[in-house]
């Protein structure tokens, strides 16, 4: 019979009782860190059968004309920031079929061309407090050599098929961020012949960011440090009396910048001078996933390995 359908992501109602119930143990997840996991469909489809079993008594109880076989909820994760490919017939934005033709065991009813992350990154960090709008998704890897080694590099190509953006986001206050993507743990650590993907990081191009370079304290700075442009400007350029050293530098403005931008002239050479180019960070999949070790189950996601990132 005829059912009311409920288009919410029940992964947020789930959140809302408790974040434990998501990913136990991850408020004591590490600082400066970042994880691959696996989405466990086992206990999503328990979970949305329970839900719908009991939304069919409910309906039953007030009266609703029912069999008790509707799939009222279908949709676990968050699609809200998943971007529509072209064309866009036949997918479908739920995450379990409809639960009166279920027939196997749990965790073997998916919706048919359905969109749902099978690959989550769960990160946190210093970095992304001080950038929290940083744009993440997934590009795609390609091998090359370099003196005779074999290396992984991001594919130079603008094709939509190089790129995957998040399909579910979570935010765990006030610095843990969980992101899906439509990726396999094996296809995204590739193998000999396929290169895998790379999880970007990339600062908005929109939030403007003006200063100084940080000193590499690990390298001494040159007693006379010379500059080939104002990119390369940094704390190092600075004597201890916190006096610009610049005139010492700089002779000619033309040999530092060809548009004769000129430390000091006014508020516009000093932007251009101080603005920080934004930056992206790649990381490999390969990096966070050992080779053929055992998995370690959570109750919805299922850790492989932590990378710690600085």
């Amino acid at each position: 019979m005829v059912a009311p359908v409920f288009p919410y992501p029940m992964s947020d109602f789930l959140k809302s009782l408790s974040i434990e119930y998501l990913i136990p143990g991850v408020s004591e997840f590490p600082n400066n860190m970042v994880a691959i996991m696996e989405p466990n469909q086992q206990f999503i489809e328990a979970f949305m059968a329970g839900l719908n079993h009991e939304m069919a008594r409910e309906l039953l109880w007030r009266g609703f004309p029912t069999d008790q076989m509707g799939s009222c909820f279908r949709q676990f994760w968050n699609p809200r920031d998943y971007i529509q490919p072209e064309p866009s017939d036949g997918v479908e934005l739920a995450d379990i079929a409809f639960m009166d033709t279920w027939t196997k065991q749990l965790g073997q009813h998916e919706a048919i061309n359905s969109i749902e992350p099978g690959l989550v990154l769960i990160f946190r960090g210093d970095l992304f407090r001080k950038f929290p709008n940083v744009i993440i998704f997934a590009q795609r890897a390609e091998y090359y050599k370099k003196k005779g080694q074999k290396k992984r590099r991001i594919v130079q190509s603008d094709d939509p098929i190089n790129f995957k953006f998040p399909i579910s986001k979570f935010l765990i206050e006030p610095d843990i961020n969980i992101v899906g993507f439509d990726l396999t743990v094996e296809s995204a650590g590739g193998d000999d012949k396929d290169a895998g993907w790379f999880f970007v990081f990339q600062e908005r191009l929109g939030e403007a960011r003006f200063g100084l370079d940080d000193q590499n304290l690990l390298i001494p700075p040159p007693a006379s440090p010379s500059l080939k442009s104002w990119n390369e400007l940094d704390w190092a350029h600075i004597n201890s009396q916190t006096a610009i050293n610049i005139d010492s530098l700089i002779n000619e403005p033309s040999s530092i910048d060809k548009n004769g931008i000129i430390w000091g002239k006014d508020a516009a050479h000093m932007a251009y001078i101080l603005y920080q180019a934004p930056v992206m960070l790649a990381l490999h999949s390969s990096a966070f996933l050992p080779p053929k070790s055992p998995i370690i189950h959570s109750d919805i996601l299922t850790e492989t390995k932590r990378k710690q990132i600085g």
